[in-house]
């Protein structure tokens, strides 16, 4: 894909990842708590600790796919662009509060 601009976010990989975070109770349960134990960090960092989550939690190496948003490969998952999906999870948060 692209950098072209998707549903308001900066690409479709951002937007799709951000989608699938939010959508699934679990998973967004999960990745509220991140937002909020790194929450003296700053978008970046906080993005860096979300992208490690999921690579950790989610890449499967025998086949090079990350068994999230319909089996992400390592190019798709190198588009993301995390700070953008940190901001938008701590705007969140903190509507929340």
């Amino acid at each position: 894909m692209t950098d072209e601009k998707y549903n308001g976010w900066v690409n479709y990989e951002t937007w799709l990842m951000n989608l699938n975070l939010t959508n699934d109770e679990s998973l967004y349960n999960q990745t509220l708590e991140i937002v909020k134990e790194n929450s003296e960090k700053d978008d970046y960092d906080i993005g860096e600790e979300l992208k490690n989550w999921i690579e950790e939690s989610f890449y499967v190496e025998e086949y090079d796919i990350y068994k999230i948003c319909d089996n992400w490969t390592t190019r798709d998952f190198q588009e993301i662009h995390w700070t953008e999906i940190a901001a938008s999870l701590r705007t969140e948060e903190n509507e929340d509060e």
